[in-house]
C-alpha cells in the first residue's frame, strides 16, 4: 500500500486530517474479497471517499491501459495520455454493487473513461457482456449532443457514445465509457451518462434469458481534460481513397474531403466507406486493432442530401442555406495504440500507409 499517494490524492478533497487518517486505518486493515496479482488497493479507499464526500478526483492508475485492455500489450508510449477523472457524482442502483472511477484516456476525437464494477455475486460465464438497448437509443442523450455540437465552427451536431465491457473474473467487470465526436474536442468538458442493464453479448435464446440486470447500473457525472495529439497523416495518393485526408490518432480514425465528385461518387457507390466493410488498423507488430464506431456523413449538393451510415450517430446541420459538398468518416480504435508503431490502415479492402 503506497500511503503517500492516497494521502496525495486525498489532500484534493476539503476533509479534515482526522477523517483522511481514519479511512487509511480502515483501509490498511479491510481485508479484500479476493486476492488478485494486479487489483489496487486504491479502489476502496476511493470509493469510501465518494461515498463521504459526493465527489472526488481519482489520479489514474500509472498502468491503467494495460490494466483494462491486457496487460500483454505495451502501452508505455501513451501513458502521458492517462489523466484524472473530475467526478462530480456517482451513484449505484443495484444493492451490493461497487463502482471504481479509473481515470480516462483520449486523443481529440475519442475520450475512452474508465470505471471498475465489482458486483456483489458472479455474473453469467461469458467471455462478452454488453448493455441491452431496446430503444436503440443508448447515450445518446440531448445534453451529450449540445457538448459534442460546440466543437463544430458551423454548429453541426456529430458523434455519438457507447459503453464497451472488459472481463476481469467472474464478477468484476470494466466498464469504458467511450464518447467519440465528429470535430476536434479540447479542454474541459463534462460528461454524464447512466450506464444501462447488463445482458449476455451473444443474446442466446430469449430475451428475458438473456438479461443479467434488467435495471440500469449506476450513473456518472465527471470532467475530463482533452489533451492536444497531433495525428498520423496517411498517404492516400494512387489508391482508392486518393483525394482524402486520412488521418490516424491514438484512440480515433478520421478521414474527409469536400471534393464534390467523391462526394457524389460515395453516394451512388457507398465505396469504400461501407460500415459493413472491415477496417482495421494494423501495428508494426503484426497485431490488428479493429475500428469500432465507424460511421459515414455526408452532404451531396448534386440531390440535396444531408445522410448517415454506419452504427455511430453522425448527423449534420448545415447553416445559412449552405449545401456544400463535404463527407466526414470517423471511428474509433477498439483500444488505444500509440502513433508511432501503427503500420498501416485497412479499410474497403484497400491498405493505406504512413506518410514519409
Amino acid at each position: 500500500m503506497n500511503i503517500n499517494s492516497y494521502k496525495s490524492a486525498m489532500n484534493r478533497l476539503e476533509m479534515s486530517e482526522e477523517r483522511i487518517n481514519g479511512i487509511l486505518a480502515a483501509a490498511h486493515k479491510a481485508p479484500l474479497r479476493r486476492k488478485k496479482a494486479f487489483r489496487p488497493a486504491f479502489p476502496l479507499i476511493a470509493a469510501a471517499v465518494i461515498m463521504l464526500t459526493g465527489f472526488t478526483v481519482y489520479a489514474a492508475n500509472s498502468g491503467v491501459l494495460s490494466l483494462i485492455f491486457g496487460s500483454e500489450r505495451d502501452y508505455s508510449p501513451f501513458e502521458h495520455m492517462t489523466g484524472e477523472l473530475e467526478i462530480h457524482s456517482l451513484e449505484t442502483f443495484i444493492d451490493g454493487l461497487e463502482v471504481t472511477p479509473m481515470g480516462f484516456a483520449a486523443d481529440s476525437y475519442t475520450v475512452y473513461s474508465v470505471f471498475r464494477l465489482d458486483f456483489p455475486e458472479p455474473l453469467p460465464e461469458s467471455e462478452k457482456y454488453t448493455e441491452l438497448q431496446l430503444d436503440g437509443y443508448g447515450h445518446c442523450t440531448s445534453k451529450l449532443m449540445d457538448t459534442l455540437k460546440s466543437f463544430s465552427p458551423e454548429g453541426r451536431t456529430s458523434g455519438g457514445a457507447m459503453i464497451r465491457y472488459i472481463k476481469e473474473d467472474s464478477d468484476t467487470l470494466y466498464a469504458a465509457y467511450i464518447v467519440s465526436c465528429g470535430y476536434k474536442m479540447s479542454g474541459e468538458i463534462t460528461l454524464d451518462f447512466i450506464c444501462l442493464n447488463l445482458a449476455l453479448g451473444d443474446y442466446k435464446g430469449l430475451i428475458k434469458d438473456s438479461i443479467i440486470y434488467d435495471t440500469p447500473l449506476f450513473s456518472s457525472s465527471f470532467t475530463v481534460n482533452i489533451p492536444e495529439v497531433e495525428g498520423v497523416e496517411l498517404e492516400t495518393r494512387g489508391t482508392v481513397l486518393d483525394g482524402f485526408n486520412a488521418k490516424l490518432y491514438p484512440c480515433s480514425i478520421v478521414i474527409d474531403t469536400e471534393n464534390s465528385y467523391l462526394v457524389q461518387a460515395y453516394e451512388k457507390n457507398r465505396y469504400p466507406f461501407h460500415y459493413a466493410l472491415p477496417v482495421y488498423v494494423t501495428l508494426k507488430s503484426g497485431e490488428e486493432i479493429e475500428i469500432l464506431g465507424s460511421s459515414t456523413c455526408y452532404m451531396s449538393s448534386g440531390s440535396n442530401v444531408i445522410a448517415s451510415t454506419g452504427d455511430t450517430i453522425l448527423s449534420s446541420i448545415p447553416l445559412n442555406g449552405r449545401l456544400d459538398d463535404y463527407l466526414y468518416y470517423r471511428g474509433y480504435l477498439t483500444y488505444p495504440a500509440a502513433t508511432e508503431e501503427i503500420a498501416s490502415l485497412t479499410i474497403g479492402g484497400c491498405t493505406i500507409y504512413p506518410k514519409e
